[in-house]
């Protein structure tokens, strides 16, 4: 509990000393709760300005490297020093990421074979070498349409680490699963800064007028 006497504009500080003072005028106390969690954010409780409670999320100094202690829980936040972004700790995936969501997709506005790269919305072609530059991250979400009727196929996500060789397996697939649309929001799939690339995956039905967004987010 915090206590403090106004008096002809000067505040003085009294500690947790109301009681004390109970008989001076102008008595404005803050009161808060009796422990918190280390690096808690405090915030207001009600209008009055005179209660704060713990928010229950930690806000740690910023860093060039995720903060380890005390152990992150679910929603506390940073700021990322080295990649210049605000981070979150996603307790469902177990890692720190980005508060902001990076977005990338494909498409095709033909038929696309089993085994066939789609293309970039501006219609440049995918391979396992050409594709976007994407910075090492967590892809979190995929979801696509097609036209209809639908076809059992797999969207397949390939990225190409810098400098590295082909990648022989997708970091992340959507199956159809014969309709002619479909959307994941459990992906939980690292990636390495490189090149990415979007295909219909070998042993797919043949896909018409394929149009995919990738959600992703950032990680130190």
């Amino acid at each position: 509990m915090l206590c403090s006497q106004k008096s002809k504009g000067i505040e003085k500080s009294f500690g947790s000393c109301c009681t004390k003072v109970a008989t001076t005028k102008a008595i404005d106390c803050v009161t808060g709760p009796t422990s918190t969690k280390e690096l808690e954010v405090a915030r207001f409780s009600g209008t009055s300005g005179s209660n704060i409670q713990g928010a229950t999320i930690r806000r740690y100094d910023s860093s060039d490297t995720d903060p380890t202690t005390p152990a992150p829980t679910d929603g506390d936040k940073y700021y990322n020093t080295a990649i210049d972004h605000e981070m979150y700790y996603d307790a469902s995936r177990g890692k720190w990421l980005s508060v902001a969501t990076l977005t990338d997709g494909c498409g095709v506005s033909a038929t696309t074979g089993p085994g066939v790269f789609y293309r970039r919305y501006n219609g440049m072609f995918m391979a396992f070498n050409l594709g976007p530059y994407v910075q090492k991250g967590t892809i979190v979400r995929i979801g696509f349409s097609t036209a209809l009727p639908g076809t059992a196929h797999t969207f397949a996500i390939y990225i190409r680490p810098l400098g590295g060789p082909d990648p022989i397996t997708p970091i992340a697939t959507l199956a159809s699963g014969g309709s002619p649309s479909a959307e994941t929001t459990t992906v939980n799939a690292d990636f390495e800064t490189g090149t990415l690339s979007c295909q219909n995956l070998n042993g797919s039905a043949v896909v018409s007028q394929l149009q995919a967004v990738i959600y992703y987010k950032l990680r130190a």
